[in-house]
């Protein structure tokens, strides 16, 4: 017989996570006019940097510091 369990809930809705993915987008466009960089010369590595960064600042934010969330998760 299978013993099937509920998947235990992460807490984030999916309006939670369009408003973190609004906020990420705000931060790293300011960010990139702080550290005077536009769209054409930006590397892809500064932003996943930036993303990182921003989703790291997210989880502790919201109280999940030591959980094992991913970009991918969020």
């Amino acid at each position: 017989m299978l013993s099937l369990k509920e998947k235990p809930q992460s807490g984030l809705k999916n309006v939670d996570i369009g408003t973190i993915a609004h906020d990420i987008i705000e931060n790293i466009c300011n960010g990139m006019k702080n550290d005077g960089v536009d769209f054409r010369t930006a590397t892809e590595e500064y932003f996943d940097e930036k993303i990182d960064e921003c989703i790291r600042n997210y989880i502790e934010l919201l109280g999940f510091a030591f959980a094992e969330l991913t970009r991918r998760q969020l």
